[in-house]
């Protein structure tokens, strides 16, 4: 037997309809447009044992978790949001987050948060608390953490295997995909470093947004350097280097979101580029020299990631209310 997918194809919806689809499986926050183009969504559901599992593909959204929400549902799980195309910036607890393709972002839906963000794909998995607590009792707080490391670039993997290979999985793989999924979330969550290394934490919203959107703006521009950024973004450079002191300084941490931003690319099953090509678009000296440095940040080259990507209970009734919504639309899958 399958296992079960459900699927809000908004391709299937007029127009005027989907917006209002999507927002009542987005039940537990609201949801604005936030661009003048026409809405559309393709999202889908998979429910393996105590994780939700879900891929979404959507328009320029305007999201918020208040505390109205939070006190209406009561869901108390966390969600790992793997960007695979887009970006989006997030308000948590006062910080400021830029979150760009190939980065995973810990939501937690018992604290409030504001989501901005352009045309997105995104993979998501869905955790209760009490799941997280048991593998990581002694992990950093979560929210509005963004995962770096291998271990956080493995899960990254698996999500991404999930996307490619649920949709073909048969009901009883359930048991076995959870217990690697949760193994996997496990080794990740252990091995968060307690300090957050996120630039800017708790300093002046305007400053942060323009500092990191211009850095994501022109990861792809060689002509992207310390002065340009002062220059364009309106920033010292006493202000900038402070700011990315915890992450290694700003070299460094363009260094990691070019890194992390080409092995999205080069793992996705669509992208036919090379990896000469890559090296030459994330601005390396060279493909030998793009190789290198992906290997000892990723701990694998780029030609094993491009490789990799050829080759159940409810977290607190939101597959369930998936379902009956579906239902009134147009069916599930």
């Amino acid at each position: 037997m399958k296992l079960p997918m459900l699927h809000l194809d908004g391709a299937a919806l007029a127009p005027e309809q989907r917006l209002a689809a999507f927002r009542l499986i987005a039940s537990g926050y609201s949801v604005e447009p936030a661009s003048d183009r026409p809405f559309d969504v393709d999202a889908r559901a998979w429910q393996l044992g105590d994780l939700l599992f879900t891929t979404t593909r959507l328009t320029a959204v305007r999201v918020e978790r208040t505390l109205s929400h939070i006190r209406a549902d009561g869901r108390d799980n966390y969600s790992f949001i793997l960007l695979n195309r887009g970006s989006w910036t997030s308000q948590t607890d006062g910080n400021f987050l830029q979150v760009s393709s190939g980065q995973i972002c810990i939501m937690d839906f018992a604290q409030s948060w504001i989501n901005e963000g352009a045309d997105q794909e995104n993979l998501i998995l869905m955790a209760p608390r009490t799941l997280v607590d048991q593998l990581a009792p002694e992990a950093p707080p979560l929210h509005g953490r963004i995962m770096t490391g291998a271990s956080g670039r493995l899960l990254a993997e698996h999500m991404f295997a999930l996307a490619r290979h649920l949709p073909e999985a048969a009901l009883g793989d359930v048991p076995a995909i959870e217990r690697a999924t949760t193994s996997l979330l496990s080794a990740a969550l252990g091995a968060l470093p307690q300090d957050d290394d996120k630039p800017f934490s708790r300093q002046g919203h305007g400053v942060q947004s323009r500092v990191l959107a211009h850095i994501e703006r022109r990861l792809t521009d060689p002509e992207l350097s310390v002065d340009a950024i002062c220059r364009d973004a309106a920033v010292s450079r006493a202000t900038l280097y402070r700011a990315f002191q915890a992450a290694g300084g700003i070299g460094a941490y363009i260094r990691r979101r070019r890194l992390e931003a080409a092995h999205a690319r080069i793992s996705a099953e669509s992208e036919k580029a090379s990896i000469a090509e890559f090296a030459d678009l994330y601005c390396f000296s060279s493909p030998a020299h793009f190789s290198t440095a992906f290997r000892r940040h990723f701990g694998y080259t780029p030609v094993s990631a491009r490789s990799a990507a050829i080759s159940a209970r409810d977290v607190h009734g939101v597959f369930e209310n998936w379902k009956k919504i579906l239902a009134r639309t147009h069916g599930a899958s």
